[in-house]
């Protein structure tokens, strides 16, 4: 089965750049911590995408239905083997609540306002649209803590999972949550076949 696979980078406050030809292309996600990862390899023989994509652009690599949503961690890197190419790595959205920090503190408040509240103050960027109702009452307070941490505090009280699922410009096959839903769908994307629009250099190997 052949399957189809899109690779767009996005820098911040440039225009959409789609991936023709990669060297390497993993996705990996955690099944316990959920947060995921990606490296990509491109060839670049001329130099001109090296600095190209900062830290902060926005990854979509898209494979069949399965889509991962991400964005660039650390700068590229220019590697010289056979052939120059840079190495892009970095995370998923669900990752970024790992390097935000919150201080809060409720009183006899629903789990679900306090989600809101918390991606309100602290990552107004996700969209909270899909935030599942939780009437649970909790007092609790967060000192300086991560907001990875704070959720996974309040979805192991309220007895949910939580994730962040962003939203896309196409359209995605719906997935029925078990939890709240803030908005980049977690998937384990291999490495990848090519489709008709997208071709592996000839020194790609499979994994």
């Amino acid at each position: 089965m052949v399957m189809g696979t899109t690779i767009k980078i996005i820098p911040p406050g440039g225009k959409e750049y789609t991936v023709r030809t990669y060297e390497q292309c993993r996705v990996t996600l955690s099944a316990t911590d959920r947060a995921g990862s990606f490296i990509l390899g491109l060839p670049d023989t001329t130099g001109d995408l090296v600095d190209r994509f900062p830290v902060g652009s926005d990854v979509e690599i898209t494979q069949d239905e399965s889509v991962f949503r991400g964005w660039v961690m650390n700068p590229p890197k220019l590697k010289k083997d056979q052939l120059i190419y840079i190495t892009i790595e970095g995370l998923d959205y669900t990752a970024r609540t790992q390097k935000i920090i919150v201080t809060e503190s409720y009183v006899d408040t629903k789990i679900s306002d306090i989600v809101l509240d918390l991606f309100t103050k602290y990552a107004p960027e996700f969209d909270t649209e899909d935030v599942m109702p939780c009437d649970k009452r909790v007092s609790i307070k967060f000192p300086d803590v991560f907001l990875w941490d704070a959720m996974e505090k309040l979805s192991e009280i309220a007895g949910y999972e939580w994730y962040v699922n962003a939203k896309l410009p196409e359209e995605i096959p719906e997935v029925e949550a078990t939890g709240w839903a803030e908005l980049v769908t977690h998937t384990f994307i291999a490495c990848p076949v090519p489709s008709s629009e997208l071709y592996p250099s000839s020194s790609l190997f499979p994994c």
